[in-house]
């Protein structure tokens, strides 16, 4: 929709040229592939964790079992695109915390890592910070300051922001009034201030309450895990357990889960499902 950035629609134009067709299909492929996609790095983060072929498996089988991620999936939306670049911004994020191979290949990491945020913030916006701000977050949570360097900030940030910026540009020079009334302030400002017309201001917890009943049974399990991840990582701090290569993810899924979660709880928005 023309209230988003472009890149479903360019990518859905390249499916159109390929093909010949506008079969609703393939004006959806974005959507579909971008679920596929996202199934497929969770089952690639699992293996290069340690985990076996069963648990990658499991992953994968599990996204593609959540009813809203399938109902996303077969409509011409930028939804599952994004999920795909940020959860491909989050398994780079992820492999970081992995031992240092050699140096040449954290730059090829931090560099997918931003390169992600930027397809993500492409695709659907502001959202995109949320993986910044995990990427950043991660290392620092888990008292590992120093390997916040390795995602490489200070090159990876202007990377990211300039394709964001030149689109915004050539938009601006395009339609200055539809980037400045829809984009920016419908879309960005309302959304984070004070609520639309279409919406409702809501205490900042409701969104909590929304995610643990609308998701039944799962969501509950989640901010449950989340709990459990963090505990087990304090153990780990106080080295009474072993510390694995794939002991790291759940606590990073759980402060994924939360940086999403206080990010949307605070944001007034235009439904409070968001």
């Amino acid at each position: 929709p023309a209230t988003k950035p472009p890149l479903y629609n360019w990518i859905g134009s390249v499916a159109v040229l390929v093909t010949g067709s506008w079969h609703p299909f393939v004006l959806k492929l974005p959507s579909v592939l971008g679920a596929v996609g996202t199934a497929g790095v969770l089952a690639w983060l699992v293996r290069r964790f340690g985990g076996s072929w069963t648990f990658a498996s499991l992953a994968a089988v599990l996204w593609l079992n959540n009813r809203t991620a399938v109902d996303l999936a077969f409509r011409a939306r930028p939804d599952m695109l994004q999920a795909f670049f940020l959860t491909a911004a989050f398994a780079f994020a992820c492999v970081l915390l992995l031992p240092r191979e050699r140096p040449t290949r954290d730059r090829w990491w931090a560099f997918a890592f931003w390169a992600g945020v930027s397809a993500a913030a492409l695709t659907k916006g502001p959202m995109a910070l949320l993986a910044i701000a995990f990427g950043l977050l991660l290392p620092l949570t888990i008292g590992r300051p120093g390997d916040v360097r390795r995602r490489r900030p200070l090159i990876g940030l202007p990377l990211c922001v300039l394709p964001v910026g030149l689109w915004l540009l050539a938009a601006w020079m395009t339609d200055a009034d539809h980037v400045r009334r829809v984009l920016l302030r419908a879309e960005l400002v309302d959304r984070i201030g004070t609520a639309t017309p279409e919406g409702f201001a809501k205490p900042w917890w409701l969104g909590w309450v929304w995610f643990a009943s609308k998701t039944l049974a799962w969501g509950p399990f989640i901010l449950a895990g989340a709990v459990l991840a963090i505990r087990s990582r304090v153990a780990l701090r106080r080295r009474t357990v072993a510390e694995t290569p794939l002991s790291s993810l759940p606590f990073a899924a759980a402060v994924w889960c939360l940086v999403v979660l206080v990010c949307v709880s605070f944001s007034s928005g235009k439904r409070v499902d968001y």
